[in-house]
């Protein structure tokens, strides 16, 4: 019989995600409720725009490591058939020795342009936590003086 009572690894393992969450909570919770709330959520908008980032780089940095990587959908599965006559003949050979070249030359150029567009995903991330961090960064402040300043 298993004790329902008894915690899985599962149960107690965060994410790394979790974790940066519960510690935005953590710090935030010895603040004024009202800051608390405004702080915790730009934190969090902050660190979704960072998470983001940090994943596509890893899909780049991946892709970029391993040269025979090639993505799913680059994947072109393509088999030139034909009956059992000219299976063995030396033209029929030679055609499907061509045509595996011209699928993994096509497959190499799907996966060039998919780094192509991830590294622009990534510049485009990369603008985004900036824009993020500052806007954030100003109504952080904001909120710190309205809340020394005593003003409603």
């Amino acid at each position: 019989r298993i004790d329902a009572l008894a915690a899985s690894p599962s149960d107690t393992a965060t994410t790394p995600m979790a974790s940066a969450r519960n510690s935005i909570s953590t710090y935030v919770e010895s603040l004024q409720p009202e800051v608390a709330t405004i702080l915790k959520r730009l934190a969090v908008e902050f660190l979704v725009s960072l998470h983001r980032l940090f994943m596509k780089q890893k899909q780049v940095t991946k892709l970029e490591n391993d040269d025979e990587l090639i993505p799913i959908s680059a994947r072109v599965n393509f088999t030139l058939k034909c009956s059992k006559l000219v299976e063995q003949d030396e033209e029929y050979l030679s055609l499907v020795s061509e045509t595996n070249e011209i699928v993994k030359t096509f497959q190499n150029d799907l996966r060039a342009k998919i780094i192509a567009t991830a590294k622009l995903e990534v510049t485009k991330l990369k603008a985004i936590a900036v824009d993020t961090f500052t806007k954030n960064l100003r109504m952080t402040v904001q909120t710190l003086l309205v809340c020394e300043s005593g003003i409603p």
